[in-house]
């Protein structure tokens, strides 16, 4: 593609994630023009060709017929997103997922395989390898020394229905918000996960799949970490990180506390036990906890451009699918799952 011009842009799929998150963006980016948008339901599709003054198509087999476009966008349900971007592939166009990715690392497995045989780009939606609080997490984690534990949670207080709380849609909050947090967390601990042992469950939400989750990951370098998704009225921090020599914690995504041991005074206090003295700074993060979609849109068009490679490689994408595989393995076999 050539860098000085727009990348010519079709997106498969007008839902509430597209016009809430990416459409504001790429209706002003530079560096995109969208031409076509494809939904099934005419009144989405109505309201996709009026929002970026484009063709329409119902059918995703009629828009990849009809071209007009280099770069393909996929963001329909979870279950569709496999099939639908290997149909994009092998059409010919170089094609981004949004997330889950795939059902399970087998589907994502098929679409790198179809990408590398086709010989175009498969990419992954992965905002929040651009979030502020990772950012932050990545200069300042030297501060607390080799790092040992961290803990990653996401607190929401909902109630929904939607799609997302039914499995045979690809639903389920694994599905829905393990990719972000779990890659982060597998950024930080800069390792292999070596073993996994997990719990689903569902608080209130109707479907039948779960709306909360907890996972310890042990990673061969020997950190151990927890994931999580909970539902509570009460707002748990973001992130707790313990390194030997100091602990971080993150509130809201954007209030951090980083405490770092000093060494005891020479004076022991009193035979039993000699106290740490405790150097504290506190910080606010700035910048967006999601990932600024302009910066991630940037990143996209500089890979497909060839300038510079996106955040997140095929293998990293798959890493993490088998992660989550192992997660949901371990809580429906109530077992410890070794990868």
């Amino acid at each position: 593609m050539k860098s000085d011009q727009p990348i010519r842009m079709a997106i498969i799929g007008v839902g509430r994630n597209l016009m809430g998150m990416h459409a504001p963006c790429l209706i002003k980016h530079p560096r995109f023009t969208i031409t076509a948008v494809c939904d099934t339901d005419p009144d989405a599709l109505r309201a996709g060709r009026s929002y970026f003054d484009c063709l329409g198509y119902v059918t995703a087999d009629a828009m990849l017929a009809a071209g007009n476009f280099d770069f393909v966008l996929v963001m329909v349900r979870s279950n569709d997103h496999c099939h639908i971007a290997l149909k994009s592939l092998e059409a010919g166009y170089h094609t981004l997922v949004t997330k889950p990715w795939g059902i399970n690392a087998d589907e994502i497995g098929r679409m790198i395989e179809t990408a590398d045989r086709v010989k175009r780009r498969i990419l992954f939606w992965a905002p929040v390898r651009w979030a502020a609080d990772l950012e932050f997490l990545k200069n300042e984690k030297a501060v607390i020394g080799e790092l040992q534990i961290i803990r990653r949670m996401h607190t929401t207080c909902s109630l929904r229905d939607d799609w997302q709380i039914w499995k045979r849609y690809g639903g389920g909050y694994l599905l829905n918000w393990g990719p972000h947090l779990l890659d982060q967390v597998m950024v930080l601990a800069d390792s292999p996960v070596k073993s996994v042992n997990a719990d689903l469950r569902q608080f209130w939400n109707p479907g039948d799949t779960e709306d909360a989750f907890k996972a310890t990951l042990e990673f061969e370098n020997g950190i151990l970490a927890e994931v999580e998704l909970t539902q509570s009225p009460i707002a748990f921090p973001n992130w707790m990180l313990q390194g030997k020599s100091g602990a971080i914690c993150v509130r809201d995504a954007r209030e951090a506390e980083v405490r770092k041991l000093k060494a005891p005074s020479a004076e022991r206090e009193d035979e039993y036990r000699q106290n740490f003295e405790i150097e504290t700074s506190r910080h606010s993060i700035k910048g967006d906890p999601y990932g600024d979609a302009k910066d991630v849109y940037d990143a996209i068009a500089d890979e497909l451009n060839g300038s510079s490679a996106y955040r997140m490689d095929s293998a990293q994408a798959l890493e993490v699918a088998i992660v989550l595989d192992a997660i949901r393995e371990s809580a429906e076999n109530g077992l410890k799952v070794t990868l």
